[in-house]
């Protein structure tokens, strides 16, 4: 598994996207906010990417994804930059373990039960993305 492919299934330098998933989770709820909305930025930049090369779908449902992270960072409270290039490459993993990294991340959000909403959004952004996938994953082998 090549961590350095344009869209690659792994995050060089991380084991696995369990330690993503706890290094998010765990920070202050200002951190987790910004990265959301990072992590929102780069799918919305890659929706008009997209749109441009006249993949509607595709773009739709990376906008749709955009947006339900943007509503995620909205409910956490105030949001401290990010300061890292992380979102960015989380953006660029392949959509379905892009999926799998959230559903981890909203899972261990909604255990403290402070963000309830957000995981919601979350899992939002994941049935969006796998439509994203579902579109993708053909010219992706």
């Amino acid at each position: 598994m090549n961590c350095k492919d344009k869209h690659p299934r792994c995050i060089e330098g991380y084991n696995g996207l369990y330690p993503l998933v706890r290094r998010i989770s765990e920070g202050r709820v200002g951190r987790i906010g910004g990265f959301l909305e990072s992590l929102a930025s780069d799918l919305e930049r890659q929706s008009h990417g997209d749109a441009g090369r006249n993949r509607i779908k595709l773009a739709s449902n990376l906008y749709l994804a955009s947006n339900s992270l943007f509503e995620a960072s909205s409910t956490v409270g105030d949001i401290e930059p990010w300061s890292d290039d992380l979102p960015f490459r989380l953006g660029n993993l392949q959509y379905d373990v892009l999926v799998e990294f959230l559903d981890g991340l909203a899972g261990r959000l909604e255990r403290g039960c402070r963000f309830v909403k957000a995981s919601g959004h979350i899992r939002d952004t994941s049935v969006y993305l796998m439509r994203a996938w579902k579109i993708c994953e053909p010219y992706m082998k």
